[in-house]
């Protein structure tokens, strides 16, 4: 099953670990551990609020994407306001999609399922992955 890690702000409803048949969601409220849980599980997918503990989402989304292994997951922002300025923001800054606050669990897999199967056609990385030694038994 992949896995997703949402970094939302300390109010939030849901708890740490939910699980449907397609995905596992590990949420958190403090950026740090969420920026340790990243490297640790390794996500598909990735949802940052803007209002995170200790690290504001903007800042979080930077690092994030500043980091070369964490190119190919992709991020949805979410935030309580719809405010033009830092939804441009978010996504000059790598985001993918945005939804709004607070994100619900079925929202989350749906954008997850669409992102998979664009992903079984266009992602490069897999491609590359999938074929790296095959032109190595032809020579």
């Amino acid at each position: 099953m992949d896995k997703i890690v949402m970094i939302l702000r300390s109010d939030s409803n849901l708890s740490n670990k939910l699980s449907s048949g397609i995905i596992d969601i590990i949420t958190t409220c403090d950026a740090i551990t969420g920026l340790k849980l990243i490297k640790k599980e390794k996500p598909s997918l990735i949802v940052i609020d803007v209002m995170t503990a200790r690290i504001g989402g903007m800042d979080l989304l930077k690092i994030i994407r500043s980091n070369p292994a964490n190119h190919h997951i992709k991020i949805i922002f979410t935030s309580k306001h719809y405010n033009y300025k830092s939804l441009r923001d978010a996504f000059y800054l790598g985001a993918d999609y945005y939804v709004k606050y607070p994100p619900r669990v079925d929202e989350i897999e749906k954008i997850y399922t669409s992102l998979k199967t664009l992903n079984d056609f266009y992602d490069l990385e897999s491609i590359a992955r999938y074929n790296e030694y095959e032109w190595l038994s032809e020579v």
